[in-house]
């Protein structure tokens, strides 16, 4: 079979032509209508992703399921339930160690960047300095001035 035939295929008869003309003025109309119809989808990916994200939660558990059911159940289907909570229990005790390790260093970093805020602002302030008496044809002074602004906000917000 020619997978190609009816991209080669010439419209024959009026009923061809009328597709052709529906095709179109529907595209049209999506172009024309194109928010709504993005909308629409963003409505419909709304209401799907909690189903795709107990799809990929069943895909991550589903290793603990068989080997629980393999080797600690050993094949008794009256089990799988059982098997089902430890694959949970399994998965959110990684989740609390995932947070346990992560939030700690997340804190680190931002009391460092707050710590060192004012030496960051102010290298950014003397690179744009030199910049500007570098480059005589640009005129940097807005973001000079935009640099201090924030400086100085910021240090006001973080109380420094």
């Amino acid at each position: 079979m020619d997978e190609n035939k009816w991209l080669r295929r010439k419209p024959q008869s009026n009923l061809d032509y009328l597709g052709i003309t529906l095709i179109a003025v529907a595209f049209y109309m999506a172009l024309l209508n194109a928010q709504s119809f993005l909308n629409g989808v963003n409505r419909i990916l709304g209401i799907l992703a909690p189903f795709a994200g107990g799809v990929v939660i069943a895909y991550c558990l589903n290793p603990i399921v068989k080997a629980a059911m393999k080797y600690l159940f050993r094949g008794r289907e009256k089990c799988r339930g059982l098997a089902i909570l430890l694959a949970y229990i399994v998965g959110l005790a990684i989740v609390v160690l995932l947070m346990v390790l992560i939030i700690p260093q997340m804190v680190g970093s931002v009391v460092m960047f707050y710590q060192n805020f004012d030496g960051y602002a102010q290298n950014l302030l003397n690179m744009l300095k030199e910049l500007d008496a570098e480059t005589p044809g640009v005129d940097l002074s807005l973001a000079v001035t935009a640099v201090e602004n924030l400086n100085a906000s910021m240090s006001d917000l973080l109380g420094t």
